[in-house]
């Protein structure tokens, strides 16, 4: 009878630890809401007009029919940018700087899309790398203070978006 319960044990263990991670575990929370999710805008695509205005610097334009002024409502603005160099993926939330776009900052919503203000203009083979992501949080929903709301993949994780 021992030998019975002690294999009966064995394999208990053995399929509590095999167990998957459980999706509603508190350490790893998911969204009880829906956020607005831009696709990822190239900078190289026909959506976005990069140009500069003197004394300001370089202004993107980008046409986004899911993240605008008319989708905003009154929600909370994320933005992100993707450089995927050779090596690596990166992803920066705005405002950043670096090395390619300079002082990344300024940003306003239209009813066409996102403006971003920019220190240095791209040259045309970086455009290729860089791309854009607006995501709407809407009003009375925040990302919880466990979420580095500053990483892309702690985000869209949180989120359920890719």
């Amino acid at each position: 009878m021992k030998s019975k319960l002690s294999v009966l044990f064995v394999m208990l263990c053995i399929v509590a630890l095999s167990c998957s991670k459980d999706k509603d575990n508190p350490s790893t929370p998911k969204a009880d809401f829906s956020a607005v999710a831009g696709d990822w805008k190239g900078f190289a695509s026909a959506d976005v007009d990069i140009f500069n205005i003197t004394g300001r610097g370089t202004v993107v334009a980008i046409a986004d029919n899911k993240v605008n002024s008319n989708t905003l409502n009154s929600g909370t603005l994320l933005l992100y940018i993707r450089n995927q160099g050779s090596a690596t993926t990166t992803y920066h939330q705005v405002p950043y700087t670096d090395a390619i776009l300079g002082t990344v900052g300024q940003s306003e919503l239209a009813a066409s899309g996102i403006s971003l203000l920019i220190t240095k203009n791209p040259a045309t083979a970086d455009r290729g790398k860089i791309s854009l992501r607006g995501i709407i949080i809407p009003s009375g929903k925040s990302i919880p203070s466990s979420i580095n709301a500053a990483n892309y993949t702690e985000v869209a994780s949180f989120l359920g978006i890719n």
